[in-house]
């Protein structure tokens, strides 16, 4: 199924949207004192909750590589990254610090199947236009964090304003979820619907297709033999820990919440700059 340049475009631009949605929300708790009071906890369950946001990355890139309707999947996440919100602020009215975890769980399962669509989104796109396509898409994840860390800190200084901007996020997140029905425009990708899909690993290493799909342990196989996938694999693992810890490593040095959201803000934001620059060579 052919796709227009303008359909292009606005499955780039709701995709990174969602992603950026994605690392703000997972910000939410990056300054602990208005999120114990909201829910009376100490800083070791706070810490918890941004935990869970990592596990729920694990638990989700394993579906990635094995499932193959990657449309209904990708749908799927979207829900639940824009669900995260909405039960996120429900919890928090009702003081329910177990579900806040699961809320947080929830945004980082979002965020193992969207982490992995910018290649699959540029595989649209007219070969030339692929690398910046991709750096877009992946990048805007890092354009939200930057922005969630200058402004949380800012709008939700206590508990009392961190519960308006988690009333505010439902709104935000019912507008990203109705923007969704622009992923129609991706085409399926289910084997019935294809006649010969290519293996994403293919896709992805931009290798010619061997016989269609390739078996899962010849998928782990080809990509455990590029050492460049696997060093890259490793930084982009270490890059998002940052994003997630860069707040609390800064306030554990003597920085205000204000200052270390600053300087999370301008770490992410460089990263964003620098990615855009390398790939628009």
């Amino acid at each position: 199924m052919a796709v227009s340049g303008t359909a292009r475009v606005v499955v780039l631009l709701v995709y990174s949207l969602h992603n950026a949605w994605n690392c703000w929300v997972f910000l939410n708790f990056a300054n602990y004192a208005p999120v114990e009071r909201l829910l009376r906890v100490g800083e070791p369950e706070v810490g918890f909750i941004n935990t869970a946001g990592f596990l729920g990355i694990l638990i989700t890139l394993p579906l990635v590589t094995i499932c193959r309707r990657r449309r209904l999947l990708l749908f799927l996440a979207g829900l639940l990254n824009t669900a995260a919100a909405v039960i996120r602020y429900f919890a928090a009215v009702q003081g329910n610090y177990l579900v806040v975890v699961a809320s947080n769980l929830f945004s980082g399962a979002a965020f193992g199947v969207l982490g992995a669509w910018p290649p699959l989104l540029a595989a649209a796109w007219p070969v030339k236009r692929r690398t910046v396509v991709t750096a877009v898409a992946s990048l805007s994840n890092y354009v939200g964090g930057a922005v969630g860390g200058f402004c949380i800190p800012l709008v939700a200084a206590d508990s009392a304003a961190l519960l308006r901007l988690l009333w505010w996020q439902v709104w935000a997140a019912t507008v990203l979820t109705a923007l969704m029905v622009s992923w129609l425009w991706i085409p399926p990708t289910h084997p019935q619907l294809q006649a010969s899909p290519p293996s994403i690993t293919l896709q992805l290493l931009e290798l010619p297709p061997q016989s269609g799909q390739l078996a899962l342990w010849e998928e782990l196989k080809l990509c455990a033999s590029q050492r460049s996938i696997m060093i890259f694999g490793l930084l982009v693992g270490l890059s998002v820990q940052m994003q997630g810890c860069a707040n609390l490593i800064l306030g554990g040095v003597g920085f205000s919440p204000l200052a270390a959201g600053v300087g999370n803000s301008v770490y992410q934001l460089s990263a964003a700059l620098v990615g855009m620059v390398v790939a628009s060579q």
